[in-house]
Parts: C-alpha cells; sequence; structure tokens
C-alpha cells in the first residue's frame, strides 16, 4: 500500500500531500495532539474531531502499565477504547528510555523500568514494543529506540544509542514482519523508523539512510526537542530536509511550538505531534 502522495511543493522543502493509512487519509502538513492515555485530556471526542485533527497520538509505555494492553486489546483496540474512527499513532515506549532516566536500565536486550509512583517494575525490548503496539491497535507504530539527552552526553554515548537504535530496528521489522504476515497490504498499520545521532549532522545523516534502506513506511526524527536550542534543532532538520525519500512521510516526534511548526514544515516535515497545546 503506497503511505503517502505529494501534493505540492512551497519554498525549497516544505510540502503538502496526503497520508495513507488504514482507516482513513490525512491531509498534511499535520499536527497530531497526544492522548497520552488514549484521550486528549479536557475534549470529548466528537470535539477533537471538530478541531480538524487528523491524527491523534497515544502513549504505549503508559498505556502498557494502565490498564494493560491485553485490557484495551480485549475492549476492541484503541478507537473503541478511545471512542476515535480515524487515525492513531503510538509512540515506542522510546521516549521513556529518556525521560523516566534513572528510573530506566538499558541492555542490548531491552529496557527495565521502575515505575517512579509505585515501584513496579517493567520491560520493554523492540520486539515487546512491536506487540504491545499492534495489540493497542494503533494505525500508526513506531520502532523502538534508544533515546538520549544532550545535556552532559558524551560523543561516545550518542554513538552506543545511534548503534543500538539501529540493531534494534532490524529486531522490530523481523517481529513486524512475523506478526502481520498475513494481514493485506491494506489492512497493516504502517512502521515508522527512528532517525538518531544528537547533533552530529554526519551521525544523522548515515541514521536516515540506514532507516531509509529499510521496510519501514515512514521517516521518525527522534532526539530532537531533548535540550537543544533552537537553532540547533534547526541545523540538524536544514541538514536532513534535501536527503528524504519524497514517498514516504516524515514525522518530528515531540516538537509542538508555533515557531518550531513552522522551522519544521519549512524543512520538509509531514507531521508532529507534543503534550504542550
Amino acid at each position: 500500500m503506497k503511505t503517502f502522495t505529494e501534493s505540492s511543493k512551497a519554498g525549497k522543502y516544505a510540502r503538502t500531500g496526503v497520508l495513507h493509512t488504514r482507516v482513513g487519509d490525512v491531509l498534511t502538513p499535520t499536527f497530531m495532539p497526544d492522548g497520552t492515555r488514549g484521550a486528549v485530556k479536557g475534549l470529548t471526542p466528537d470535539q477533537v474531531i471538530g478541531t480538524g485533527v487528523g491524527v491523534v497520538l497515544a502513549n504505549t509505555y503508559h498505556l502498557s502499565l494502565n490498564p494493560g494492553a491485553d485490557v484495551i486489546k480485549s475492549l476492541g483496540g484503541l478507537h473503541e477504547f478511545a471512542s476515535r474512527k480515524g487515525p492513531i499513532l503510538t509512540d515506542s515506549g522510546g521516549f521513556q528510555v529518556f525521560s523516566l532516566g534513572k528510573h530506566a536500565k538499558i541492555s542490548e536486550e531491552g529496557v527495565h523500568f521502575v515505575d517512579p509512583v509505585n515501584g513496579d517494575k517493567h520491560f520493554i525490548s523492540p520486539e515487546l514494543s512491536i506487540q504491545i503496539q499492534l495489540d493497542l491497535g494503533a494505525d500508526m507504530i513506531v520502532a523502538f529506540d534508544h533515546l538520549v539527552g544532550l545535556d552532559n552526553t558524551t560523543q561516545n554515548q550518542v554513538r552506543d544509542a545511534f548503534d543500538r537504535t539501529h540493531r534494534w530496528l532490524i529486531r522490530c521489522t523481523s517481529e513486524f514482519d512475523r506478526l502481520t504476515n498475513e494481514m493485506k497490504p491494506s489492512e497493516r498499520p504502517l512502521l515508522f523508523g527512528v532517525v538518531q545521532g544528537g547533533l552530529d549532522i554526519a551521525l544523522r545523516k548515515e541514521s536516515l539512510r540506514i532507516i531509509q534502506a529499510s521496510s519501514v513506511d515512514g521517516i521518525a526524527i527522534g532526539g530532537l526537542s531533548v535540550g537543544e536550542t533552537r537553532k540547533e534543532m534547526k541545523t540538524i532538520l536544514e541538514a536532513l530536509a534535501p536527503l528524504y525519500d519524497k514517498d514516504r512521510p516524515r514525522f518530528l516526534l515531540g516538537v509542538g511550538t508555533p515557531e518550531d511548526l513552522r522551522i519544521a514544515v519549512d524543512n520538509g516535515i509531514d507531521m508532529l505531534d507534543c503534550v504542550l497545546p
């Protein structure tokens, strides 16, 4: 199934287009509000639709803890759980590797989390992340990646996360293919691979090359809006802008101020999400 159709160009890299999902098309550029636990806080599902929102994002880590992916699956998936007919995208849990900091222990196998609220222990691997997202019933899912912050982070740590992200991508795509191989192309959710590399332009370009050489349906840009300046973020986005495959959607994770939305769209980004609204 074709995942994206470019409609028109504006300026050097900005574009409009149509994102194709199994539950309908979405006009891009599009901003996706975060419904962390399945719903956008303060709004009914009908009110969300009334704003013109095309996609709602939900959080894999938090939903896997409460009420649990098995519970949501038994209720008919996120669409029934959140009373939403339009497209839903889930993140991978990779952001929590960064945001939970000292409560997350990373190994090649995956990440062991300690719930800071009650001390419960949880584990997410690349394979489990894919399994959880498919059980949730999302229409677009994201490969599990290793995200590091940019404050007090060494180049060796950035490189380590870069390498692990791509090793995990292989495991994610393998598990995704295994679990969706009997689905018709029109029934499959879209899988996004994540570009990492910190503020190292060479690593960023290499990561994008690796992601675009894989079988993923879309390109996600991770590891930004985690402490860098706006100028630094803009530098990375400008470096990647001429290198994107035009036939796949581009998703910048976690960016939501009006100024940053404009910078992203000017540099060819199609999809953005943030909790800021």
